[in-house]
């Protein structure tokens, strides 16, 4: 890509962060007030709290775990609070248990489903998650696809689906995550999308293709797709 359409794209995307050129009521509020808002949060210091715990039960190991940054896991509350109402959460990955904290400090009274059949770090997940264990239900570990389309059918409110990781068939994934957004409003984050070895790329790109309402927003690494009927199909790519 040429320099100048580089710097284009930069530009592109800056503006978009703040709002400028979105022509989307939602969108530019769900930008500014959302995915980029300033503001405290009742949560985030327990979410910098528990995020210490990760690291430090973690520090002991050869291969030191990639632990969700402090930025991300206060993003993913903001969107978890901002379309609460939700009685489960379905989380695909566990990804340590900060991300299913973020979830779960946003209503007190939801629970979380995880499918999550190979964590190498089940000591550190425990530990920063011990607070909510009586909300986590363990799905098994043998159909993911089937997992996501039998908990769209029995959520109540708007389901909301954590990817971290994506095991074993991605392409089924992508059918049942596709199936959901097309089906009923709700919204689904899809994490690590420049991870190596990472499928969560070509989950993200498949639902987004199948998309008949509704908007997607992305910044390269994290991305959120808001399926509501009201919306039409816009997709913004930004820096937040």
């Amino acid at each position: 890509m040429k320099p100048a359409r580089l710097y284009a794209n930069a530009l592109r995307r800056y503006n978009r962060s703040h709002g400028f050129g979105i022509h989307s009521p939602f969108a530019y509020a769900f930008v500014r007030d959302t995915l980029g808002c300033r503001n405290q949060y009742y949560a985030y210091e327990r979410i910098a709290w528990l995020r210490q715990v990760a690291l430090a039960v973690a520090h002991h190991k050869s291969r030191h775990p990639r632990i969700m940054s402090l930025k991300n896991a206060k993003m993913l509350h903001r969107v978890a609070v901002r379309f609460g109402g939700t009685d489960e959460y379905l989380q695909l990955g566990s990804h340590f248990g900060l991300s299913t904290a973020a979830l779960l400090l946003a209503d007190s009274r939801a629970k979380l489903s995880l499918y999550n059949p190979a964590n190498d770090h089940e000591d550190v997940y425990a530990e920063v998650t011990k607070e909510f264990a009586g909300r986590i239900g363990r799905l098994p570990s043998d159909d993911a696809a089937g997992q996501i389309l039998a908990y769209a059918s029995r959520v109540s409110g708007m389901p909301f689906i954590l990817v971290n990781d994506v095991d074993g068939d991605a392409a089924a994934v992508g059918d049942a995550l596709a199936e959901v957004v097309t089906s009923r409003e709700c919204v689904v984050a899809l994490r690590n999308l420049t991870r190596e070895r990472s499928q969560t790329a070509d989950v993200w790109a498949a639902v987004k293709g199948k998309l008949a309402y509704g908007m997607s927003f992305t910044n390269g690494n994290i991305g959120f797709i808001v399926a509501m009927r009201h919306l039409p199909v816009q997709h913004f790519t930004l820096w937040f």
